[in-house]
């Protein structure tokens, strides 16, 4: 079985969301290059229905192509919270109909209870593989932390490079001043 980091620790990790356009087809999520393309869902009072229907459907009747409930399976691992599913709303991934983001999270963290899932589509499975490698990543973490803690606006970028540069200097001037003072003994 596979694991999925979160929405939110995935966005931690530099992974940035993206509605997918180019398809209309629910299940035809995307991962290159940083960005998770994931194709716009309603939510609304009827989804919850439709899905375990969905589901219980392709569970008695086509265990061996479980595409449904493997999407169901992503978004369960992507959403565990009100935060993650706030996240997919932002970025349009998600167009929230129910009363707020812990109303979706509590949604699809039920769909995907007592369901027994022995294997996972290939296509699911690369995609995990692919986020879990990048998520492992401690370059992509720091260049996503860098960029949301200090480039953020125009002015903290300015005032990050222009701190970095002051340190350089001093580093600089002490290491020119010992050099002074060692060449002159």
């Amino acid at each position: 079985m596979i694991h999925l980091p979160s929405a939110s620790e995935l966005l931690e990790a530099g992974v940035t969301f993206k509605v997918n356009t180019k398809s209309e087809f629910l299940f035809d999520l995307r991962f290159s290059g940083g960005v998770l393309e994931i194709p716009q869902l309603k939510v609304d009072d009827g989804t919850e229905i439709l899905f375990w229907n969905m589901v219980a459907l392709e569970q008695c009747h086509y265990p061996d192509e479980s595409y449904i409930t493997d999407y169901v399976a992503i978004l369960d691992y992507l959403i565990n919270t009100g935060t993650d599913a706030h996240i997919l709303v932002q970025n349009k991934i998600l167009e929230n109909w129910l009363a707020d983001s812990d109303s979706v999270a509590k949604l699809f963290n039920g769909l995907w209870k007592n369901v027994i899932q022995s294997t996972m589509s290939s296509h699911f499975s690369v995609l995990s593989k692919d986020l879990n490698e990048f998520c492992s990543n401690p370059l992509h973490k720091l260049k996503a932390t860098l960029r949301r803690d200090y480039g953020k606006t125009p002015w903290k970028t300015a005032a990050s490079i222009a701190g970095v540069l002051l340190l350089v200097l001093t580093i600089i001037q002490t290491v020119c001043s010992v050099l002074q003072v060692v060449h002159t003994s």
